[in-house]
């Protein structure tokens, strides 16, 4: 690996490919090559058009590599942010301190990073870079140090790597699905007592703030597979608690998949209805486990009062 250019704080690495890395992902070959890059970071960057090989620009991170391909990585430098005033009246819980990463508890209502660079709300990315700085240098320019997103309006805990081989590293680690994720919710009605939902979840063809769940081999082509477990931890007189296990992490997945099957999250807008208990989706990242560093982690987070406050009245009226 040659770094072939460094200006403004911008990198450019040229790769080429041996015979022992003949037919491997575009995406894994980088990853292997540039351990501070993830191989989501390295599909970001196909996105932005930052990855040429033999002097084209790369169009997909799982293209095949051939012998003596030359492969040109650029890496756009930091932007310059001006860090925002975090206002008392927003608390953020920072759960665990590790060398490599924190754990914090996000609240509901807060954006994980800006849609757009006009965007005018505050965001988590902003709260972490108030705390210190040196984030902004930790992993793509456009969301530092944020390698998983949990929606507005659904709150619960989160993971923020220090390092950029920390974020490469739980990066991969998120995409090989070895970071486990528990999350709480309440929805209309009585599903099963145990399932699992496994369908294509698509762009909603007209909606597109929204996601779908894909019926037909047509629109399964233009979606991504998912799967999401669930089982029920009680039931009310017309609503359930359950507990969902997500095995992959496409957007709004649960709640497309709950929706999907006629038991949409209490609260959801957009997937399902408005509720009179509960001003957002009741949905709460609860707990995550993993493995790092050969050591055994798991973290989890109580449901917030608003979360609480609806299960209290359910169970008002408990079966």
């Amino acid at each position: 690996m040659n770094l072939i250019n460094y200006m403004n704080g911008s990198e450019q690495f040229l790769l080429l490919v041996s015979e022992e890395s003949v037919s491997q992902r575009l995406d894994i070959f980088v990853a292997q090559q540039i351990p501070e890059l993830s191989r989501s970071m390295v599909k970001q960057l196909v996105e932005q058009k930052a990855i040429a090989i033999n002097g084209i620009t790369a169009k997909k991170s799982g293209v095949g590599l051939k012998l003596q391909d030359q492969i040109v990585i650029s890496i756009p430098a930091s932007k310059t942010t001006n860090v925002k005033k975090w206002p008392d009246d927003i608390k953020i819980e920072i759960v665990a301190q590790q060398p490599d990463f924190m754990i914090i508890n996000k609240p509901a209502g807060l954006m994980v990073h800006e849609p757009h660079p006009k965007c005018p709300e505050l965001t988590l990315v902003d709260w972490i870079l108030y705390t210190s700085e040196s984030y902004k240098n930790v992993g793509l320019p456009n969301r530092p140090a944020i390698v998983h997103r949990l929606d507005k309006d659904t709150s619960g805990i989160m993971i923020i790597p220090k390092t950029n081989s920390a974020h490469a590293r739980i990066g991969d680690m998120f995409k090989d699905r070895k970071m486990h994720k528990t999350y709480l919710a309440i929805v209309q009605g009585h599903p099963e007592r145990s399932g699992t939902i496994d369908s294509h979840i698509m762009r909603h063809p007209v909606k597109k703030h929204k996601m779908a769940a894909a019926c037909t081999l047509r629109e399964k082509s233009q979606g991504r597979q998912a799967t999401t477990h669930y089982q029920v931890k009680e039931y009310f007189q017309d609503g359930s608690l359950i507990e969902v296990h997500p095995v992959t992490g496409r957007t709004h997945q649960i709640r497309v998949h709950l929706s999907s099957i006629g038991h949409p999250i209490v609260g959801d807008t957009v997937y399902g209805n408005k509720s009179e208990l509960i001003a957002r989706q009741a949905l709460h990242a609860h707990k995550i486990a993993f493995e790092y560093d050969t050591q055994k982690h798991e973290f989890f987070v109580e449901v917030p009062g608003d979360f609480q406050k609806l299960l209290n009245e359910l169970k008002k009226l408990q079966l």
